[in-house]
């Protein structure tokens, strides 16, 4: 049984974490696009999926007029695919031509579902993933796609589906339809060549006709339409896009020890964090704190601290079983100004430093054994396996040779990822990125970036790695990103890490075994004077007591749901969901039952004593039984009556 639960468990992580999505989307400039913006800068939408494809009439810079929003544009923002103006809803010849691109992209290949959305429609994948699921999980499963009683808002189509559009597409002709809208086109495209329809109730829920105010819940893949910024964002709350702390009533509790339970080294994609410390200011405290909570890149498989100073001057109480990679020279650098786009901004030119410190990581080389190495800095709240699912989507095919840019297509400095395969080319040509004369004035991560792209590493978005200017844009922490900045202060992170869903939970109940070896050592020596042999015994005791637990300190059960309980070996029953465990228990207690019933059946089976003649069937027989003086010593004497003498 343990074995079986090991390798659920085991499978469960490399399959990934569902179904893999593209999602495309149809925007028109103005509040749609303005709409659009603000997800790209949150990193929800179709930006929270596995890809995406965006397509207007407008390119992107026309498109995003950003300037009048408010918003802290990266420097690149979406790509914007051009396709036939319409007015009003897009129509079949607009379709067309998004389908033509889809399919000479071929993105769609890679993943298991591929759908067509609006701007307007509000989902958090995780809930939308498990609708998919069931109906199909794997890019091999057939060809169909998702009906709603409304088919348009969210068209939901499998990867075998859309490459029967593509062999058939040109079989409904758009000249038939030209005035139609998309909805029917594509739904009538799909039928006529004889893709299968599969209703789906729980995919979209409507309120574009409802009467009462829209309640967006847990159980419904997806919700339309929200045009406005608040509307939208009021329902993904209502849909548990963010946790209100310490509510008894909170649905969304994790411990922050889960990848610890499911065996962090066996889940893939694996994760080597490392972080440069300061031995002085709110840092050492910070990552002290971390350290003893198993958060930040304590929470990765494997982590190094780098730092000017020892452990025991960096992390004081914390330092006995923290190494530290100590590097020469000042860490802290002050800040100066540049011009970008014609203004000044402030920058900390801190290359040099962070040269000693990847240099440091080089040197150790504990990266070479994990697919993604990651520079973390101290002040990001870190919610692990969400972060190694922003990392999963980037391994469909093999996490290749890249790096990942998080906000919008900016590569900061908060959370830098790269591939093994990247990480053994900087290794290798780390050298080569400090040619350069002035080098040592740019911003680490310009210069890592820089170093990379030189080095041949591609580049590759990641929307879910980090939701960054926390303090700029004041906003709860999210249930969907994989870390959050910045967050310099512990009760802060704590606080982040709670709207996230996450909660520390004291450790678990433990017990402690104690062996004791003693070693006995015998040493001879012979006197020439005297001719004797003089031998002397040395007993060496040690005393070993390790500390093992009785229970996980973590509430997943509640959280992940029975699926994942299952998962879990038997003695994984947490204190606070012991109740929530009974059911899996009587599972295992009546599978036992059922397994052992054979056994017990054979070895209580009546069976006649060996030597003893069987039953009469008759009175005659029986009669001569008793007769028999031989069987009557066999059988049983007859118990002596209460209070009988001997």
């Amino acid at each position: 049984m343990l074995w079986l639960a090991a390798l659920a468990t085991v499978a469960a992580a490399f399959t990934g974490h569902g179904p893999s999505v593209l999602c495309l989307t149809i925007v028109q400039p103005g509040e749609e696009a303005e709409l659009l913006a603000e997800q790209f800068f949150e990193g929800i939408g179709v930006f929270a999926c596995d890809d995406h494809m965006i397509f207007s009439s407008v390119a992107e810079e026309e498109l995003f007029q950003h300037q009048n929003w408010n918003l802290k544009w990266p420097l690149r923002g979406p790509n914007v695919h051009l396709v036939h103006p319409w007015q009003g809803r897009p129509d079949a010849k607009t379709i067309y031509q998004v389908w033509e691109q889809v399919f000479n992209d071929g993105l769609y290949t890679v993943h298991t579902w591929t759908l067509k959305m609006d701007v307007t429609t509000a989902f958090i994948p995780s809930f939308l993933k498990k609708v998919l699921t069931p109906h199909c999980s794997s890019l091999d499963c057939g060809a169909f796609f998702l009906e709603m009683p409304k088919f348009g808002p969210l068209e939901a189509l499998t990867s075998a589906a859309v490459s029967a559009l593509e062999r058939s597409i040109n079989e409904c002709p758009q000249t038939a339809v030209g005035g139609s809208a998309e909805d029917s086109y594509v739904h009538d495209c799909l039928v006529q060549i004889g893709v299968k329809a599969v209703q789906e109730p729980n995919l979209l829920a409507n309120f574009a006709y409802a009467g009462a105010s829209p309640l967006c819940n847990s159980s419904t893949g997806a919700f339309y339409p929200f045009s406005s910024w608040g509307n939208y964002m009021s329902c993904l709350g209502q849909a548990g896009y963010s946790l209100q702390p310490d509510s008894l009533d909170n649905l969304g509790r994790v411990s922050w020890t889960r990848d610890i339970l499911m065996g962090g080294g066996y889940i893939r994609p694996t994760m080597f964090c490392w972080a440069l410390v300061q031995h002085s200011g709110q840092e050492p405290d910070l990552m002290a704190w971390q350290r003893h909570r198993g958060l930040g890149i304590f929470a990765c498989d494997a982590w190094m601290v780098v730092s000017n100073e020892s452990a025991k001057e960096v992390l004081r109480a914390e330092s006995w079983h923290t190494n530290i990679s100590v590097i020469q020279g000042e860490t802290i650098v002050p800040k100066t100004f540049t011009s970008i786009g014609g203004k000044m901004v402030p920058i900390i030119p801190n290359a040099g430093v962070f040269e000693k410190a990847w240099k440091a990581v080089i040197a150790q080389g504990t990266f070479r054994h994990y697919d993604w190495t990651l520079k973390l800095d101290v002040d990001v709240a870190v919610v692990p396996e969400r972060l190694r699912q922003a990392l999963q989507a980037h391994c469909l095919k093999g996490c290749g040779m890249k790096l990942l840019e998080n906000f919008g297509g900016d590569f900061n400095g908060p959370v830098e990822a790269f591939s093994n395969d990247a990480m053994q080319a900087i290794a290798d040509g780390m050298s080569s990125c400090t040619t350069s004369s002035d080098w040592k004035q740019h911003p680490e991560n310009d210069w890592i970036y820089s170093c990379a792209s030189t080095l041949g590493v591609n580049t590759e978005r990641s929307s879910l790695l980090l939701s960054d200017f926390h303090q700029e844009k004041p906003r709860p922490c999210d249930t969907m990103h994989g870390s959050f900045h910045p967050f310099a202060q512990a009760d802060l992170q704590e606080t982040c890490l709670k709207q996230s869903g996450y909660y520390y939970i004291r450790g678990p109940v433990t017990s402690t075994a104690t062996s004791t070896t003693t070693s006995t050592f015998t040493t001879s020596s012979t006197s020439s004077s005297t001719t004797r042999t003089h031998t002397t015994s040395t007993a060496t005791t040690s005393t070993m007591t390790s500390t093992v637990p009785k229970v996980a300190g973590a509430s997943i059960f509640h959280f992940e749901g029975r699926e994942f309980q299952k998962q879990l070996p038997v003695w994984v029953i947490t204190e606070e969901n012991e109740k929530r465990g009974i059911p899996f228990a009587i599972e295992m207690v009546l599978g036992l039952l059922l397994c052992s019933a054979p056994v017990v059946y054979w070895c209580t089976r009546p069976r006649a004593p060996t030597g003893v003649a069987a039953p009469a069937a008759t009175r005659s027989t029986a009669l001569e039984a008793q007769e028999d003086p031989l069987l009557r010593a066999a059988e049983p004497a007859e118990p002596a009556e209460a209070g009988a003498g001997p």
